[in-house]
């Protein structure tokens, strides 16, 4: 059989150009190359010729499958502590892996140079491994071979882990080694693993902390001469205290890292997270300073968790303006550099909500200035950390490509945090106001809080200081303080500190309401089928408009629902349907502005002209409306003969498919906005000039200036002394608010 050889020959149609061949262990080698296709550097793992030449048929393919499983196991998660798979291929016959290039240096390298490391650095890889292990673990993946050489450190300090070759899925489709022979490197390896006994993620927090006992003391916890000592130590010595070999190491990091190394699963911490949280308070502890001020590491969340009792983060040192603190606070969450990328396809990757797993919870940050903040396949939120501007305004400003950085949220907090985060720096609602601590007692307004299962923010102001407690569902998950704090405990809980001083209090309770950029992927093309009221006639409709049609939804053009029963109003006859995404629910149609305006349009639109006696000026509006059969949301609407299409909020079509209406809603309206939306229908309409579709067009903003009235009367050539409307234009056809775009065409705008 043709191999790829250690040389690193690979075939000519190998889709990779090797540059040089930079590491191997027992089974693999490991390449630097080139990715033509999407310009960027990646390392290729193949295996040794030798780990399949010399192997029994049986163990030859243990030892394939066992290098696939690599692959499947690493591809299957998604954090950024966790190296990832781009590609798994064959070449030559020879199985291989693609993943990302990682600038960094194995950990094993840096213990030999310098161990033990400063207590800090060496807190920062256990913070680190056990939020990366934690990711892991949930996905149902145990690594099985943490040791220093499988941690890689980056540049910027953060850690990566690479190697899941071991790896075992608890749900059972990967391969199992061999019953007796222990793979796992035995100077890391748990008792559990060296008996043959079966593991779970509880041995890779053992391995966890013998790799910490390392990074420590620059010795490792179990030793022997001969592998039947090194297994015997590890099985029934206990180790030496970290501190008795490095006085530096506080006492309190002894007791995390020797319970780690229990020697039974049950006497461990019981989650890698827990781990995590447990060394966090002693690298706060040590470089808080640093960590603020934006220099290298991350900033996190200080205060340990036991496994019975969780302590609310707290956060100090943050700037005052709450943008610019939110912007600081996740700006140190666990990070993820993606480059350059074209955002609206990378959005639609991260809004997607899987089957097998939740749907990415964290913050996008495009170019340093745009944060996204993204929580159950929605944005919801977005703010500009330099202009201090959010909501719609900012998501409808997306550049078309910019650098972009995940930010995961960190093990210590829960995804819920996204949402409270995106309420802080966006919309929220007030409930109580300027409390004064002197006369109001807040430690029970607080408990009265958590009682009502409130969410939402308490602001305590103290002169020119600023401090934030986020409440979810009644329970602090948050507590942030700017500076100006000085002389007070806040690192301890401020119910306990709170009442002796002079503090001033505001209670707002959170909102969130997706942004429209969710709305417009979540109900992309979404249909929506009009019957009309039984009995009724299309022009008595048109003369005397009422409340008259019934709505029914469906993702594609099949099968027609049956008419509900309900109340004259169409609003009470909307059958409950399947969302157009596993992330959207019947309340989310309720909120989308496309939907609430097909609502209005069908409803109350042909009353109100009615009623101003302007049906006959708004012919191509009011006598169309009657003759909607079908909408659809979120509109892709194609340019007939071509590939081209314009995309609107809302398109309405009559029984033949003929386009009536179209209209779009923007968060900030601008004369820019409104010429871009003008010229938009005219390319819609010339494009179906033969059907003569679109009679009318509706633009959408919360709010419209002096600019956008006289951008309006420019568009329908209203002239100064005319009543308001065009002699000519009205003298002619009557019609009011008419763009015509040729002899015989136009529409009402």
């Amino acid at each position: 059989m043709n191999r790829v050889s250690d040389t690193g020959k690979f075939s000519a149609a190998f889709p990779y150009q090797i540059e040089e061949r930079v590491g191997e262990g027992g089974m693999g080698i490991v390449y630097r190359a080139h990715d033509p296709e999407l310009k960027r550097k990646v390392a290729i793992k193949v295996l040794r010729a030798e780990a399949l030449d010399a192997e029994t048929p049986e163990l030859r393919d243990e030892v394939r499958l066992r290098f696939l499983q690599e692959a499947r196991a690493a591809a299957a998660l998604a954090h950024p502590g966790i190296t990832t798979v781009f590609r798994v291929g064959e070449d030559l016959g020879q199985p291989y892996i693609v993943m990302e290039w990682l600038a960094g240096q194995p950990l094993d390298a840096i213990l030999r140079e310098r161990a033990p490391l400063p207590i800090e650095q060496a807190a920062q890889i256990g913070v680190d491994l056990g939020e990366a292990l934690e990711a892991a673990h949930r996905a149902g993946i145990v690594h099985r071979d943490i040791k220093p050489s499988n941690l890689v450190i980056l540049p910027d300090g953060r850690l990566k882990v690479t190697d899941f070759g071991l790896a075992r899925a608890d749900s059972g489709n990967l391969v199992k080694t061999t019953a007796g022979v222990v793979l796992a490197t035995p100077t890391y390896a748990s008792p559990e693993q060296l008996r043959g006994e079966h593991v779970d993620a509880r041995s890779d927090i053992f391995s966890t902390g013998v790799v910490l006992y390392v990074c420590l003391t620059g010795r490792r916890p179990f030793d022997g001469v001969r592998y039947s000592e090194l297994v015997r130590a590890v099985i029934e010595d206990e180790p030496v205290p970290p501190s008795h070999i490095n006085p530096n190491v506080p006492k309190g990091l002894d007791s995390v890292v020797l319970r780690a190394l229990e020697k039974r699963p049950e006497d461990r911490y019981q989650s890698a997270g827990a781990l995590a949280d447990g060394i966090r308070p002693y690298w706060l502890s040590i470089a808080p300073v640093r960590t603020l001020m934006g220099e290298p590491g991350r900033l996190q969340a200080s205060g340990g968790t036991s496994v019975t009792e969780a302590v609310t983060p707290i956060v100090t040192g943050l700037p005052a303006d709450l943008t610019k603190a939110v912007a600081k606070l996740v700006g140190q969450w666990p990070a993820k550099d993606l480059g350059d990328q074209r955002i609206d396809p990378l959005l639609d990757r991260l809004l997607e909500v899987p089957l097998h797993t939740d749907p990415f919870a964290g913050v996008v940050s495009l170019g340093g200035r745009v944060l996204l903040f993204l929580h159950g396949g929605k944005v919801l939120g977005a703010v500009d950390a330099e202009q201090g501007t959010h909501g719609d305004e900012v998501a409808e400003m997306l550049p078309a490509e910019a650098k972009v950085v995940l930010r995961h949220v960190p093990a210590s907090l829960s995804a819920s945090v996204v949402p409270l985060l995106a309420s802080l720096v966006g919309e929220r609602a007030r409930r109580h106001v300027d409390l004064d601590s002197t006369f109001v007692n807040l430690p029970a307004m607080a408990k009265r809080l958590a009682e009502q299962s409130f969410s939402g923010f308490i602001f305590l102001q103290r002169n020119n200081a600023t401090g934030v407690v986020v409440l979810d569902e009644g329970k602090a998950v948050l507590t942030l303080f700017s500076d100006g704090w000085d002389e007070v405990p806040v690192d301890q809980p401020w119910e306990n500190w709170v009442s002796d001083l002079v503090v001033r209090a505001c209670v707002d309770e959170k909102k969130n309401a997706p942004l429209s950029i969710s709305y417009r992927r979540l109900f992309r093309n979404f249909e929506v089928l009009i019957t009309p009221q039984p009995g009724a006639e299309a022009r008595k409709e048109a003369t005397q408009p009422k409340s008259s049609a019934a709505f029914f939804s469906s993702k594609t053009s099949g099968a027609r629902p049956a008419p509900t029963s309900g109340s004259a109003s169409s609003s009470s006859r909307i059958a409950a349907v399947a969302p157009a995404s596993g992330a959207a629910t019947a309340a989310d149609r309720e909120h989308d502005v496309a939907d609430r305006l097909l609502r209005w349009s069908i409803d109350e639109l042909p009353q109100i002209l009615a009623a101003q006696r302007k049906t006959d000026a708004w012919k191509y509006v009011a006598a169309w409306l009657p003759l909607v059969r079908r909408a659809v949301l979120h509109h892709d609407l194609p340019r007939p003969g071509t590939t081209e299409h314009d995309f609107f909020d809302l398109v309405t079509f009559d029984t033949e498919g003929k386009a009536l209406h179209v209209a779009q809603r923007v968060a900030n309206a601008s004369v820019e906005a409104l010429d871009e939306f003008v010229e938009r229908v005219e390319r819609a309409k010339a494009a179906r000039e033969k059907r003569g579709d679109i009679g009318g067009a509706i633009f959408v903003a919360p709010s419209f200036d002096d600019r956008i009235a006289e951008r309006y009367r420019v568009l329908t050539r209203i002239e100064e002394g005319s009543g308001g409307w065009p002699l000519r234009e009205k003298a002619i056809t009557g019609y009011e608010g008419f763009i015509r775009i040729g002899a015989r065409r136009g529409f009402h705008l």
